[in-house]
């Protein structure tokens, strides 16, 4: 009994993570999970009708968790697991390089946007690593401090504090 429940917690839970994953990747505001969550329910008896389960699948569907605030601590669950994979790959890489841009975005905070390339199997892969915030001035030690600050929080877990 306490399994077969779980397992329907586990299931709600993936999906509410599968439609963060879709709001995040099309830039979408974290309110849209309400919005998705009232239209699911909306639709969901005319969708469902002939089906033997249906009440089953509505109440599941009831369940989705996607208040904006849950959504929003989804989207950080799954950029913090994305960083942590990329920083799996970049460790077991025998070599990487860096490369670095600054820019200013229309609020005027300069930006430092930071690539990565590494050897991933037989191919090379390259992935933005990181933006990272510049205060104050743009100059090289600003880019150094913003990066070192960088190596030694997130970027810790790939071995870069040791280089």
């Amino acid at each position: 009994m306490f399994r077969s429940v779980v397992k329907s917690s586990d299931n709600v839970t993936e999906a509410s993570f599968k439609i963060v994953w879709n709001i995040a990747k099309a830039k979408k505001p974290a309110t849209e999970g309400e919005f998705l969550k009232n239209t699911f329910a909306d639709c969901a008896e005319s969708l469902f009708s002939e089906f033997k389960n249906k009440d089953d699948i509505i109440r599941q569907m009831s369940k989705l968790q996607l208040s904006d605030s849950t959504v929003t601590r989804r989207v950080e669950v799954i950029s913090d697991d994305l960083l942590s994979q990329l920083l799996k790959y970049i460790a077991s890489a025998e070599y990487f390089s860096l490369a670095m841009d600054e820019s200013t975005d229309r609020t005027d905070i300069a930006q430092l946007i930071v690539w990565v390339r590494f050897l991933k199997g037989d191919t090379f892969a390259e992935e933005m690593l990181a933006l990272l915030p510049l205060t104050g001035q743009t100059r090289g030690e600003d880019i150094h401090s913003a990066m070192m600050s960088f190596f030694y929080g997130p970027g810790k877990k790939a071995g870069f504090s040791d280089y």
